[in-house]
């Protein structure tokens, strides 16, 4: 009786299995960095939302002459030269 000479290279239901746990590691790894990324996003428009409130703030309040911007707002009558 030959017995065939045991193979150099994993069966092929071994490496099929391989690529199956690697590709799902894969995934993982990338639904993990989109996770991060869309939470990160989240934080970074509200910040960017309140930057934009405070500036608003600070831009309707301040006195034009002190900051130099212009805005439609009418002069005050004792400002105003006869």
């Amino acid at each position: 009786m030959k017995l065939a000479p045991p193979s150099r290279h994993p069966c092929h239901h071994e490496r099929g299995f391989f690529l199956v746990i690697v590709l799902l590691a894969l995934t993982a790894i990338l639904l993990i960095y989109l996770t991060v990324n869309a939470r990160r996003l989240a934080v970074l428009k509200q910040d960017l939302r309140l930057i934009e409130q405070k500036q608003i703030q600070r831009f309707n309040f301040a006195d034009p002459a002190v900051t130099g911007v212009i805005t439609n707002r009418a002069l005050a009558p004792a400002a105003v030269a006869p």
